[in-house]
């Protein structure tokens, strides 16, 4: 099995949305299953298109709400079951709107940033702390350029092609001897 973790803001453009259908149709049609909020924008984008050829979506716990501790929660535990899920490959694709916050660093548990937080870069850089492949797509209102890797905190991010279809800041992980279910169960 290979899961597809998706995330993004909750508004976009016309373009942005168009280059979020492709990268999911080129995902599904690598076999990928997608793990998906229930948000507004990019989420609602991945399930109208990837619905259609099958999906499986995650939605907010209404015991969470809508907060932000509560939309913190739901990323941390989307996130969480795709490690423990026992798939063979995780991969996690973000569009961010805007560049990463001061104080959002890939780590093993979420980081907010303080008062610019960022659902999205947050949730990217709980997949990058937790040796998930991870591809950072900005979208047409982000700017990201080869200076932003200079942060040795997200050092590993190179920029690459995925397929035919889009570009983006790409982390691979080192080859592991542990499984993504060993490396969840260290998670606190």
């Amino acid at each position: 099995m290979k899961i597809a973790i998706f995330i993004g803001p909750r508004k976009i453009s016309a373009n942005d949305e168009q280059l979020v259908r492709s990268v999911v149709r080129e995902v599904v049609a690598r076999g990928f299953q997608i793990y998906v909020g229930d948000a507004a924008g990019v989420d609602a984008v991945v399930a109208d298109e990837a619905y259609p050829r099958g999906f499986q979506q995650f939605f907010l716990r209404p015991e969470l709400g809508r907060t932000p501790a509560g939309l913190a929660e739901h990323s941390t535990r989307m996130v969480k079951e795709a490690l423990h899920a026992g798939a063979d490959e995780i991969l996690c694709i973000g569009f961010p709107n805007k560049s990463c916050p001061n104080g959002i660093v890939p780590a093993r548990s979420w980081r907010s940033g303080g008062t610019e937080g960022s659902g999205t870069w947050s949730t990217l850089a709980l997949c990058v702390g937790h040796e998930i492949e991870t591809w950072i797509i900005p979208l047409s209102s982000c700017s990201l350029s080869r200076q932003f890797i200079s942060d040795r905190a997200w050092a590993g991010l190179e920029w690459h092609q995925f397929g035919k279809v889009f570009t983006g800041w790409h982390f691979t992980p080192a080859p592991s001897l542990f499984t993504h279910e060993e490396l969840a169960n260290g998670w606190t």
